[in-house]
């Protein structure tokens, strides 16, 4: 990240009005630069690595591959480029799950401009931006899913019912109403928790823990 005064942005959504409006950042914020926008994972990768953002504001429902996947993708490739989460729907596991990912905060939809540029200068300084309620909730969440098995979350228990009945990870896509990419990155996250290396694997575990 650089030291300038100027943070440097890159939008990610994929509702032209969500970028429309957020574009507006520099007037809140003098500080604030939009450097480019995407609206979707592909474009918002390229884009990142040509401009090479302090910060990008990435949605984490988007068609196709979703904001999560991108999230992971950016944070390991650039990891000098913070990512803030974007969502509309407010949903505490959502976030604990950017989080995850590597986002160091979290700005709703719903959230005033003057909010999302306090996020960006938060986050530009190197710190976290997730806001009183938001983090109480992942703090709740966090504590929670550590008592449970394994630490797994409840999608993360779904998958892997639906694993020990025998469907693909295309049928699970469809089943849970998620991208396939989504699936995939549920999977990467059990193995490493239940120390699997492949799907049968998790299932054997699974059985042998009454996790199915």
């Amino acid at each position: 990240m650089t030291s300038i005064s100027t943070i440097r942005v890159l939008l990610v959504d994929d509702h032209p009005a969500v970028i429309l409006g957020y574009r507006c950042l520099s007037d809140v914020s003098p500080r604030i630069e939009i450097v480019a926008t995407a609206s979707n994972s592909a474009d918002a990768l390229v884009l990142a690595h040509i401009h090479h953002p302090d910060i990008i504001l990435m949605d984490l429902q988007m068609d196709g591959v979703d904001g999560l996947h991108t999230t992971r993708k950016i944070r390991a490739e650039l990891p000098a480029t913070a990512v803030i989460a974007v969502s509309g729907v407010g949903n505490r596991s959502r976030v604990v799950e950017a989080i995850i990912a590597g986002a160091a905060g979290y700005v709703d939809k719903e959230d005033s401009l003057h909010v999302a540029a306090a996020a960006i200068e938060v986050v530009a300084a190197g710190g976290a931006a997730l806001g009183p309620k938001m983090a109480q909730a992942v703090l709740d969440v966090i504590r929670e899913t550590a008592q449970r098995p394994f630490g797994l979350t409840d999608k993360e228990r779904t998958v892997i019912g639906y694993l020990a009945a025998g469907l693909t990870y295309a049928e699970i896509s469809k089943r849970m109403d998620i991208h396939r990419h989504t699936v995939e990155n549920h999977i990467s996250a059990i193995k490493g928790k239940l120390g699997a290396r492949q799907p049968a694997d998790i299932i054997q575990i699974a059985h042998e823990n009454g996790l199915c």
